[in-house]
């Protein structure tokens, strides 16, 4: 079965990825509990996805993960991941729709 619906990938400054949260949250008839935010940047999408009330997986790699790790003061993610891929292993099996 197909693992995930949408993937976004969204450049812009915070206002825009809140509103664009918001927006997945609303086409999609979500609650924010019920969605997983994943990302490589702690200060920036993880943390408006936590705002919202979104559960959180960071990928530990790259100089945004690095500068996280360097960081005491940051509360984290409820997750780590080394990799995207580990999100098949981690997520409930989704059944076909009827």
């Amino acid at each position: 079965g197909k693992l995930l619906d949408e993937v976004i990938v969204v450049e812009k400054r915070n206002d825009s990825k809140r509103a664009c949260f918001q927006d997945v949250l609303d086409r999609y008839g979500l609650r924010a509990e019920e969605v997983l935010c994943v990302g490589d940047k702690m200060e920036d999408e993880l943390s408006i996805a936590k705002t919202l009330g979104m559960s959180t997986a960071l990928v530990q790699h790259g100089r945004h993960y690095e500068s996280f790790a360097s960081s005491l003061c940051q509360k984290g993610p409820d997750i780590y991941i080394k990799s995207v891929a580990e999100l098949s292993r981690l997520l409930p099996t989704r059944q076909p729709s009827q």
